[in-house]
């Protein structure tokens, strides 16, 4: 739209949303096997929490988790902030809980999981919609983020809790009536989702090259 607005000719826009890592769309295992492979209860609901050294106070929005009541288990990818993995490591969890600080296997963490707790950066938002993840942001930066954050609560594929009360209420609401909710929550974040615009960005520069090529040559 922006580009629109800056009188870019319409045909020379093209959508593709933001590349994201190719195993997204190559993950083809369900989350029983997936859960399996990594060590984690396979039965389970799975809530993923990613942190960065830029999330704060996320350890205080999942510990509202550690009283929730219903079957679920939760993972803690803290991205290298040592704090939320230290605090996630000692904590006295009552439910499972695998605690990470830092990995290089998100997208498989990601299509295992059945939600995503986060903030709303732009490649964690595309990453989870890419996948068909729900997410509950708990903060965004005023600026893109706040953009990212508004194009998928606009779009019911996630929601923003901005304390734990509301993180709570967010869960209690898509897990109720056999996670009805939740379903169509994840149904919209993958009708969102770009997995292949790696790709599509790549087809679209070689095919601009091939004909700037073929011109020249004319």
């Amino acid at each position: 739209m922006e580009a629109i607005l800056a009188n870019v000719p319409a045909e020379n826009v093209l959508v593709t949303g933001l590349p994201v890592d190719p195993r997204i769309g190559h993950e083809k295992r369900n989350k029983t096997t997936l859960r399996q492979s990594l060590g984690w209860n396979p039965e389970l609901l799975t809530v993923l929490a990613v942190g960065s050294k830029r999330v704060k106070d996320l350890f205080s929005q999942l510990e509202v988790i550690n009283t929730f009541d219903a079957p679920l288990q939760l993972v803690i990818v803290a991205g290298g902030n040592n704090a939320l993995f230290h605090a996630a490591r000692v904590a006295p969890w009552n439910i499972p809980v695998f605690c990470y600080n830092y990995v290089r296997n998100l997208p498989e963490m990601m299509h295992a999981a059945n939600l995503l707790i986060t903030k709303a950066g732009g490649l964690i938002t595309s990453e989870a919609l890419a996948c068909g993840l729900p997410i509950i942001f708990t903060s965004a930066l005023p600026g893109q983020e706040t953009g990212n954050m508004e194009y998928v609560c606009e779009h019911s594929a996630g929601v923003m809790a901005k304390s734990p009360a509301e993180l709570r209420e967010t869960l209690s609401e898509w897990l109720k009536d056999d996670q009805k909710s939740l379903a169509q929550f994840a149904w919209n974040a993958r009708s969102l989702g770009k997995p292949d615009a790696a790709y599509q960005i790549a087809s679209e520069v070689w095919k601009s090259i091939s004909e700037r090529d073929s011109q020249r040559l004319k």
